[in-house]
């Protein structure tokens, strides 16, 4: 976890701290207040307005910025735009650095006479100038392999989330209802590992031993860590 993480809401007693324990879970008995508060959160992770908040020490984030929700798990896309973005950004600062300078050098000078080369075989009296290293990058189209299995490729999300951008909390609604109780089990495991801020919301209690709070059907909360 790379700072102090609270998720706060009016309706909650206490606010959800990620800090020691980065994977939560949220339990709302009430369907209605369950709708609501998904719809809250999905209209503030697209830039409206709500009234949730997340604070990193003593910084309020922007929490279109900040957080991401996933209803359907499927839609948690490894080889999405933020992180094939941030593994470029990754490779060319690898590819920039010391132990790399002077053979990404001769590599783009390569490219740059092949370009020239097929170009003065079209007869065409073009110049070619070096081009940027994000863009060889990007040429080369990096894709992640996706596991199989959903709770690996959750798990494996998430991990990715992590390294290659600024997301400081993931929302995932009713996984449960996507995997076996054992497939759910393993995906919280593989998620503690990664220490990063995960907040399961469910529609009933999992009963598996993890930081959760319980609003239940009259709207009282229970805090069981």
């Amino acid at each position: 976890v790379r700072g102090i993480v609270i998720l706060n809401h009016y309706i909650f007693e206490n606010g959800m701290d990620f800090t020691t324990h980065p994977i939560r879970q949220l339990i709302i008995e009430s369907p209605n207040t369950l709708g609501s508060l998904v719809d809250e959160i999905r209209r503030q992770t697209e830039g409206g307005y709500g009234d949730f908040t997340l604070r990193e020490r003593d910084n309020d984030l922007e929490f279109d910025k900040s957080v991401s929700m996933f209803v359907d798990p499927f839609e948690a896309d490894a080889n999405s735009k933020p992180i094939i973005n941030g593994l470029i950004k990754s490779l060319v600062s690898l590819g920039l650095s010391e132990a790399n300078y002077l053979t990404t050098e001769e590599t783009v000078t390569s490219l740059v006479r092949y370009c020239q080369k097929m170009a003065f075989e079209n007869d065409s009296d073009v110049m070619m100038n070096p081009p940027f290293l994000d863009s060889v990058f990007k040429l080369m189209k990096p894709e992640f392999p996706l596991a199989d299995r959903l709770n690996e490729r959750l798990s494996d999300f998430v991990s990715l989330v992590s390294r290659y951008t600024d997301n400081r909390l993931l929302i995932f609604v009713n996984i449960s209802s996507f995997l076996s109780a054992e497939d759910y089990f393993d995906l919280i495991k593989q998620l503690e590992y990664i220490q990063h801020p995960v907040l399961m919301i469910e529609s009933v209690d999992t009963q598996y031993i993890v930081p959760k709070k319980i609003i239940d059907i009259d709207l009282c909360e229970i805090d069981v860590s």
